[in-house]
């Protein structure tokens, strides 16, 4: 892992870029993971996955002076996973994720580790003052991903790598692999509680990682956990919007059921009465607009069911993170 504490950065852009680093090489398109400050855009967690690939960033509150810390941690079991992680803190001793930072890389081993710093001008410098420097061997503990109290957590089909969640208060981290949530059976990432009967599953759901366009985060209710279960969903998806589909018999064929213009993130609820299943979008999490055309009536997905959070990276060998906030099955 590699620790600093900012403490002071010239604005020489908003886009400045200051903060902690792993890297594989010394190499202009080298694969990397980093955590930043800026001047005018607060915390920047990016990674480049591969050599010469694009970058990915997802922003977090934070101003210099500030503690950052970014750490490499690999999972034990059948199918261990590395994942990278990102934190700020305002003393570097009590540390907070930031949230969606968690990501499964293969970047190549070993790892440069260290301090980077930008000016986002080209011809011009920018002074940074870094203190408390440190970059430590070994492997970091990372947040947890065991399935928290009152949820159950599992890859539904087949799915590899393999996906997980971390919860912090009240805010979630679901990775989630998988081919893709259609067809007559479904590979992906799913956290949830049981529903007897009539209910909802509620969050806020931010854009999932663009592992493909049709990368899929979002509310489900599922008859069970076996592929080809029945199920109601709504997902924000990384380029195409949100979008409305089910299945409504064991081993059936998934339809399309609406769609809208949308990113992340955003309110989504899907809700049960009887068979009756519509879903809905929210700005606020507590007033909500029927998604129109979104209403399906499901004969098979009355009784006992599972509701809660799918991820689905729509890239087999790859996983897509989603950050979800007051995630609520009642």
């Amino acid at each position: 892992m590699v620790t600093a504490l900012v403490s002071s950065q010239q604005a020489t852009d908003p886009w400045a870029k200051a903060g902690v680093m792993l890297r594989a090489t010394t190499d202009p398109g080298s694969p990397y993971y980093g955590a930043f400050a800026t001047p005018g855009n607060g915390v920047a967690v990016q990674w480049r996955a591969s050599q010469g690939g694009s970058s990915t960033q997802i922003l977090a509150a934070g101003a210099v002076p500030l503690h950052l810390m970014v750490v490499r941690y690999t999972t034990t079991g059948s199918d261990p996973q590395t994942f990278f992680s990102a934190y700020t803190s305002p003393d570097g001793v009590n540390w907070t994720l930031v949230p969606g930072s968690t990501q499964a890389l293969n970047l190549p081993q070993p790892l440069l580790g260290g301090l980077a710093v930008t000016s986002h001008v080209q011809g011009a410098g920018g002074a940074v003052t870094f203190n408390a420097v440190s970059v430590t061997t070994g492997e970091y503990p990372g947040p947890s991903l065991t399935c928290p109290s009152g949820w159950s957590c599992a890859d539904i089909g087949s799915v590899s790598p393999a996906g997980g969640q971390n919860q912090s208060g009240t805010s979630w981290n679901v990775l989630g692999g998988g081919p893709d949530i259609w067809g007559t059976a479904d590979a992906f990432h799913f956290v949830w509680q049981n529903l007897p009967g009539d209910g909802s599953a509620s969050a806020k759901v931010g854009t999932p990682t663009a592992t493909d366009p049709w990368a899929k985060s979002g509310l489900m209710i599922r008859g069970g956990t076996i592929p080809g279960a029945p199920y109601y969903a709504a997902y924000l998806t990384a380029g195409n919007g949100i979008h409305i589909q089910a299945r409504t018999a064991n081993g059936a064929s998934a339809v399309e059921v609406a769609s809208l213009a949308g990113s992340g993130p955003i309110y989504l609820e899907v809700a049960r009465s009887g068979a009756s299943f519509t879903a809905y979008t929210s700005t606020n999490g507590s007033t909500w607009t029927p998604v129109p055309g979104s209403t399906v009536t499901i004969p098979g997905l009355t009784g006992a069911a599972l509701a809660g959070m799918a991820v689905c990276s729509h890239n087999a060998g790859a996983l897509s993170t989603t950050t979800f906030n007051a995630a609520t099955v009642s």
